[in-house]
């Protein structure tokens, strides 16, 4: 099997192969030097730059579920399903953005059989590379939540399951 970033290094071949450009992420479409392996790194450089570090825990929530929905390819099912859950807990039933480790029940979930999630073609209007831009950490908490706005969004067609898995695991 391989790694992700493994993964992540065949698929942006594959993108260039095509005939796309080599600076766009064949995942998110952001602008990036080197594609997708890029745009990890600039992931990662985010999380421990200055406006990140004075940010609330609520950005890093919105940054690492934003991100992993916009690389599907990579993450797979379990993951995509679990960040897709995670944002529908936040947005649409007021969970709490500043519990680092996620919903309470999320430890003990009832995860069972993981349905395959389709990806949407389009992921987001905003990147990474749109958050890496935030110059205080004010503007870094607006742009990550904004940038997971619109990555849970371009998840709709499966919105639906995301509130039934969510209300599963408040049921007794």
């Amino acid at each position: 099997m391989k790694t992700t970033y493994e993964q992540a290094i065949a698929l942006q071949a594959a993108w260039v192969s095509a005939g796309h450009a080599p600076d766009i992420c064949c995942c998110c479409g952001a602008r990036v030097p080197d594609g997708v392996q890029g745009c990890y790194k600039l992931f990662s450089e985010v999380a421990v730059a200055g406006p990140a570090l004075g940010a609330p825990p609520a950005a890093g929530i919105y940054r690492l579920n934003a991100h992993t929905l916009q690389h599907p390819e990579i993450h797979g099912k379990t993951n995509n399903a679990a960040h897709l859950v995670w944002l529908c807990w936040v947005f649409e039933f007021g969970g709490d953005t500043n519990a680092p480790s996620g919903p309470p029940w999320w430890r003990r979930a009832r995860r069972g059989e993981v349905v395959e999630l389709a990806a949407p073609t389009a992921r987001g209007a905003l990147t990474v590379a749109d958050v890496a831009r935030a110059t205080d950490p004010a503007e870094y908490l607006a742009l990550t939540e904004a940038w997971a706005r619109t990555v849970y969004a371009a998840w709709h067609a499966h919105h639906g399951w995301a509130k039934r898995a969510v209300e599963r695991q408040w049921s007794p």
